[in-house]
């Protein structure tokens, strides 16, 4: 399945867009949220797996929410 978080990783040289502003530095936080929340739910469920994450990384559940809805969109 194609999506957003897909497409960021197979990116060659990301982090030269990174440091260029091509692309905006939040989505290197996001993708590292989003990479946590992912480990969290091989073995967790989807709602422990928000509420870990969102404590992990000193966020609200709503915002990993956000961050996982919009990685797995295209």
């Amino acid at each position: 399945m194609v999506n957003r978080y897909t497409i960021l990783k197979s990116i060659p040289n990301i982090n030269k867009l990174y440091l260029l502003g091509i692309l905006p530095i939040h989505l290197m936080d996001w993708t590292v949220i989003y990479e946590y929340y992912l480990d969290e739910r091989k073995c967790l469920g989807k709602m422990q797996s928000y509420s870990n994450t969102a404590e992990n990384y000193n966020l609200s559940e709503n915002h990993i929410m956000n961050i996982v809805y919009w990685m797995e969109r295209l």
